[in-house]
C-alpha cells in the first residue's frame, strides 16, 4: 500500500505549498515564501526539523506544525482501490459517477471451435 508521504515525496516545491495550504497549518504568506526561497521540496519535507525551520526564520508555531503534520503524514496509507466495495464507489470517490454504470453489459466471452 502506497503511503501519503510516498505521494508527497514528489511534489515540486509550489506543488507542497499548495498542498500545505489546502490543510489547517494556519501557514501565513512569509511561512509559504520561506518554503518558496529554500526550495523546500516534497522529498525534503521529511528532513527538516524544528531547528532547521527556525534557523531560516519560520516562527515556532509555524514550525512545529509543519513537522507534526510530516510526522503524520509519514505513517498515513493511501486508501486502496481494493478497499472499495463495488466500482460505483471508486467512480463516485474520483467524482466520475454516473448512473450509467448499472448498464454497462457484462463481457461474456464467446468459445469459438476450430
Amino acid at each position: 500500500m502506497v503511503s501519503l508521504a510516498d505521494e508527497i515525496k514528489k511534489y515540486d516545491t509550489e506543488k507542497l505549498i499548495s498542498f500545505l495550504q489546502e490543510r489547517d497549518l494556519r501557514l501565513d504568506l512569509n511561512d509559504e515564501n520561506i518554503i518558496r526561497k529554500e526550495k523546500i521540496t516534497g522529498q525534503g519535507f521529511f528532513d527538516l526539523t524544528e531547528e532547521r525551520l527556525r534557523s531560516v526564520g519560520l516562527g515556532l508555531g509555524s514550525a512545529m506544525r509543519l513537522v507534526k503534520f510530516a510526522k503524520e503524514c509519514k505513517d498515513k496509507k493511501l486508501k486502496a482501490f481494493l478497499t472499495y466495495c463495488s466500482l460505483k464507489e471508486v467512480l463516485a470517490k474520483y467524482d466520475l459517477a454516473s448512473e450509467g454504470t448499472e448498464i454497462i453489459s457484462l463481457f461474456i466471452p464467446q468459445i469459438h471451435e476450430i
